[in-house]
């Protein structure tokens, strides 16, 4: 590193430069390390490097002065910065090109790709379950074990045990407070899902399995009903769908025709939700009745 003559400068200048020069050997003998006479000064790392080699510091100094590595300073940040925003730049500019070849790459390899992230998940599968348990619900491995225990591996409604399942229990939580409420398998969880974790519309569908009302009509998965015979059926339940009411049915344009699948008859006009919540649960009233009470209870009551 070159120095300069202070001397070949003119009056002003050294002056200035005189008292900031005193100031940061004041900083110096103080203790104060590189990095915080920089920010309290604004002097450049090179000058204040240079002042501190004068110096001649004794050892406890020097390491006072060195207590942050000269990367640390802020430096290295900044061109680190630098680099990110020039990446970001051409990222933006050359968009499509960069994912053709990425996209051209993936298929050249695809199969070795896949073969690897295979082969990592399969060896990091209880990481991965893990991190997930705790991002999706906030409780560890050991958490959600001890909740499997007291449920004996089974699920809190339809009572299947693990074993008859290609997957984990589903922790199941309550979408207003969202508390844990405790396992259940996919069809149990996805049924509540379609009930929107409603008692009351849970209630009525078992007023509706209950009360065998069936009409003369057939149902079909190709042919559906005329519309004279839709609007029939829609006016005995007061236009909308015979569990929940609603009217509406997403993007379909008719209420689904819900039938026994003992007799093949028709039984009602559902909406979508209604519909797959009465087939996840197989139109069972004791599995309903079961999802009542896990529901009042805000979750598994543990003995």
């Amino acid at each position: 590193m070159e120095s300069f003559n202070i001397d070949s400068l003119g009056r002003v200048r050294r002056r200035s430069l005189k008292r900031e020069y005193k100031k940061i050997r004041e900083l110096i003998t103080k203790g104060f390390s590189c990095r915080e006479i920089v920010e309290k000064t604004g002097a450049d790392i090179s000058t204040v490097k240079e002042i501190s080699l004068r110096m001649n510091l004794s050892d406890e100094d020097k390491k006072a002065f060195n207590k942050r590595p000269y990367f640390s300073v802020g430096i290295m940040d900044d061109k680190k910065n630098k680099k990110k925003e020039v990446m970001r730049e051409y990222i933006i500019k050359n968009k499509e090109s960069i994912s053709e070849q990425r996209r051209g790459y993936r298929e050249k390899n695809k199969e070795k790709l896949n073969d690897n992230s295979t082969k990592y998940y399969s060896s990091n599968k209880e990481n991965f379950r893990e991190y997930w348990l705790f991002k999706s619900h906030g409780i560890t491995l050991t958490e959600y074990d001890e909740m499997y225990k007291k449920q004996k591996g089974r699920c809190a409604i339809c009572k299947i045990h693990q074993n008859k399942l290609n997957i984990w229990l589903h922790v199941d939580h309550n979408h207003k407070n969202g508390k844990n409420r405790g396992l259940l398998c996919s069809v149990c969880n996805h049924a509540l899902g379609y009930f929107k974790d409603n008692i009351t519309s849970i209630e009525n569908a078992i007023q509706y399995l209950k009360r065998k009302t069936e009409f003369s009509l057939v149902f079909h998965k190709i042919k559906k009903i005329s519309d004279d015979d839709y609007s029939h059926l829609l006016n005995l339940q007061g236009g909308g769908c015979a569990i929940c009411g609603k009217t509406s049915n997403g993007i379909f344009k008719r209420l689904f025709e819900d039938h026994d699948h003992s007799t093949g008859l028709i039984r009602g006009l559902l909406c979508r939700d209604c519909n797959s919540g009465l087939g996840a649960l197989k139109d069972n009233v004791l599995l309903l009745k079961r999802a009542i009470e896990y529901l009042r209870n805000d979750g598994v009551v543990y003995a």
